[in-house]
């Protein structure tokens, strides 16, 4: 299956029928015939990235729903490829059928290379997400997909995942972007926390701290500054620091749950400090109404 303009058209229409319970079954049978050909993933990433799904004349009302519905249902689609199909152990562990679907190597290759810039894309604050209702929904999927492939390919298939968050971690200015780093971040890291303690696994976790150790300590402290800033105006951009600090104290424990990097206990007496500030951190914009 080409990644067409044809194709991505047709599938935002059979992905549109399926959100009608008059066309779901068709539909869904459709999309599983269409799942098993190659190029497919990669039709999921084209659809997801459009900016709407097709309105052409004579297309039912379903083919013209809100795009955004479409792309979520197509980012639903392609995460579950990525959790059932990503490897043959998958496939055969989540058959349901006769035929056992296994992602073609060039659509692994497409997926890899496509998958974050799209995840960026679509969490930038002035990127589609933030002027279309429900394209949150899309980022959540792609997200998760990140890790469920990072799971199997990463650092072997995937060796530029962990640099690709750093450089976004340590130079972008997009709290949309950062956020959504963090939150990656968390998908991939977090289940290193009831690993258990392999040659393989101390191998991945001193890569990624190869890389991204010092751009999350920087961020870490330049959030911990901004937050910590009583110039800093009430407003959305507390709300978000406070999240991103959230998310960096979350990420923190994912990479020192096995053992304390070198990079955190050479600063530990600096994070001691800031870890103690957060256990009693107020400040009046962040306080909820009283019940």
């Amino acid at each position: 299956m080409e990644a067409s303009q044809q194709n991505i058209d047709a599938l935002a229409g059979v992905f549109a029928r399926s959100l009608e319970p008059a066309g779901r079954v068709d539909a869904e049978a459709a999309l599983a015939q269409a799942s098993a050909q190659p190029g497919y993933p990669q039709c999921l990433l084209a659809l997801i990235q459009s900016s709407a799904a097709p309105s052409a004349p004579g297309t039912s009302a379903a083919a013209q729903s809100p795009p955004a519905a479409v792309r979520l249902a197509a980012a639903i689609s392609l995460k579950n490829l990525c959790k059932t199909a990503w490897t043959a152990e998958d496939a055969a562990a989540a058959q349901d059928s006769e035929t056992t679907i296994v992602v073609h190597e060039s659509d692994k290759v497409a997926v890899r290379a496509q998958l974050l810039p799209l995840l960026f894309h679509l969490a930038s604050s002035t990127g589609p997400a933030a002027s279309t209702p429900g394209l949150g929904g899309v980022r959540s999927q792609l997200s998760e997909a990140v890790a469920l492939v990072a799971a199997h390919d990463f650092p072997v298939a995937w060796p530029e995942l962990v640099s690709s968050l750093a450089e976004q971690l340590e130079n972008s200015q997009d709290f949309g972007v950062l956020t959504t780093v963090l939150e990656t971040s968390h998908s991939i890291f977090g289940r290193w926390r009831s690993a258990f303690r392999t040659n393989e696994l101390y191998t991945e976790i001193n890569l990624v701290l190869e890389q991204f150790a010092t751009p999350f300590l920087e961020f870490l402290q330049k959030t911990d500054a901004s937050l910590s800033d009583p110039n800093i105006p009430a407003g959305p951009i507390v709300t978000q620091l406070a999240n991103a600090m959230r998310l960096n104290l979350i990420v923190f424990h994912d990479l020192s749950a096995q053992d304390l990097p070198p990079a955190f206990e050479d600063n530990m007496p600096s994070l001691s400090a800031l870890f103690i500030k957060y256990l009693s951190f107020t400040r009046p914009d962040l306080a909820g109404e009283s019940d």
